[in-house]
């Protein structure tokens, strides 16, 4: 599903929330990607370009591998995001899909100045690629 969160900034973010089962574990997991910033899919990279944000770049590819040109965004709902109810858009035409999704992980400092590990969409491939 899609939902936005006010972000500390006053900015307006938007996220997709993937929802899936792992195969081995037979486990849910759910990782989250940052698409838009105040309903802009794009950002002025450092070179001075224009570029889409990696999250909406992944969600690209991802419809690419299903072969889905528009998502649907006609259904709403409320789901709960990080413990609070927060309305959401259901992107259906991605429910019941089979990819092989890889992660990694990359060390960063947290606010408080610790060491951490967060992990990230690295790999996107269908079941004729495993």
């Amino acid at each position: 599903f899609l939902y936005d969160k006010l972000a500390s900034d006053g900015s307006n973010n938007t996220f997709i929330c993937f929802e899936f089962l792992t195969r081995k574990e037979q486990k849910l997991a759910i990782f989250n990607l940052f698409v838009a910033k105040n309903n802009d899919f794009s950002y002025i990279n450092k070179n001075g370009e224009k570029e889409n944000y990696l999250g909406f770049r992944q969600l690209n590819a991802i419809m690419k591998f299903f072969g889905i040109d528009e998502l649907d965004f006609s259904e709403k709902g409320n789901e709960n995001v990080f413990g609070v109810q927060t309305e959401v858009i259901y992107l259906n035409s991605l429910v019941n899909k089979l990819l092989v999704l890889g992660f990694g992980t990359e060390e960063y400092l947290s606010k408080n100045g610790e060491l951490a590990n967060k992990i990230f969409l690295d790999r996107i491939f269908n079941e004729k690629m495993q």
